[in-house]
């Protein structure tokens, strides 16, 4: 199976692009980030939007990648003053500013008026997640099935990441019932991290996972204890296209990973195209030490900074989120 590389991110972070590796509101996982990026590369090579709106933008890669994807007017969108504030950063750094607006506000207000034809988002999606940029809700689908509920009628594509332990089929129902068809997808294979190995949500994810709501792949790890990893979902989706039937194919690949692990997605077969790959952090080595963090996502070291990417030599490493 394939291995993601960061050149995605690392298109942005050679030029000073900087996004957030540690506390704060800005947080978010490098390998969702990259995952995101990837995604917006498709849906753009797919859709040729000429406009598009980044719902929950954070650190704005993904959202300067639409407009180099050749989106003409693009909106960056998001609740917290700390990500527009790095974002309105990387944009003018990219030389992206006569194209990208940038707000800080709630996404349905940001949005009224406005006509993108393109919408891509990735929303938070760890259930019971202890930091606001993750947390999901009960079953991680929470923000999910806002967006898929309000995204306004103008839009004609709909990129959108979530995980398959954030209850991707009935994700897959409600796109289905609002009149979205799927028409590609992406399965990035990710190790569990910081957030995702929380205790509060571990005893979620266990209670989610006997009730079919959540899927993800334990491999015993010697003295090491558990390694856990979960698929990270890109997926295309476009309004008022011909109906394609995935839950039934999709419950079938969710159930053998969650059984054989990344051997379980090889030649996987659904009736959309499907690119499968795998994080070199989800195929070795142990996971990193844990530190608890208190609901909320305070800890005792809480400060909010915005890094480049870590590098080993030339190549980017995974951040533990």
């Amino acid at each position: 199976m394939k291995e993601i590389g960061f050149e995605a991110l690392r298109r942005w972070t050679s030029r000073g692009l900087r996004l957030s590796t540690a506390g704060g509101s800005a947080l978010r996982s490098m390998d969702d980030t990259n995952s995101f990026t990837l995604l917006v590369q498709r849906a753009l090579e797919l859709t040729s939007a000429r406009s598009a709106a980044d719902i929950g933008c954070g650190c704005g890669i993904p959202t300067i990648e639409a407009a180099a994807g050749g989106a003409r007017q693009v909106l960056g969108v998001d609740i917290d003053a700390i990500n527009v504030k790095l974002a309105r950063r990387n944009v003018l750094r990219a030389n992206f500013g006569d194209c990208i607006e940038l707000r800080c506000a709630d996404w349905i207000d940001a949005l009224r008026g406005a006509s993108p034809e393109l919408i891509v988002t990735n929303p938070p999606y760890v259930p019971h997640g202890v930091h606001p940029a993750v947390d999901g809700g009960a079953d991680g689908a929470r923000a999910i099935r806002t967006i898929i509920d309000t995204v306004p009628d103008t839009a004609r594509h709909l990129a959108l990441l979530f995980g398959s332990i954030s209850n991707p089929l009935a994700v897959l129902r409600q796109l289905d019932e609002r009149g979205w068809q799927i028409g590609w997808l992406a399965a990035h294979v990710v190790p569990f991290g910081r957030y995702t190995r929380q205790p509060v949500t571990l005893a979620a994810l266990r209670r989610l996972k006997f009730a079919e709501r959540a899927w993800f792949h334990e491999t015993p790890a010697g003295l090491r204890g558990v390694q856990r990893k979960y698929i990270v979902f890109g997926a295309l989706a476009t309004r008022g296209a011909a109906p394609t039937s995935l839950e039934d194919s999709m419950a079938g690949l969710l159930m053998r990973f969650q059984r054989a692990g990344i051997p379980g997605l090889e030649d996987a077969a659904l009736p959309v195209p499907i690119e499968c790959g795998v994080y070199r952090a989800a195929v070795a080595g142990p996971a990193p030490r844990v530190q608890a963090i208190a609901p909320g996502g305070s800890r005792r070291v809480a400060a909010a900074t915005c890094e480049p990417l870590p590098r080993r030599g030339d190549e980017l490493v995974a951040t533990d989120a």
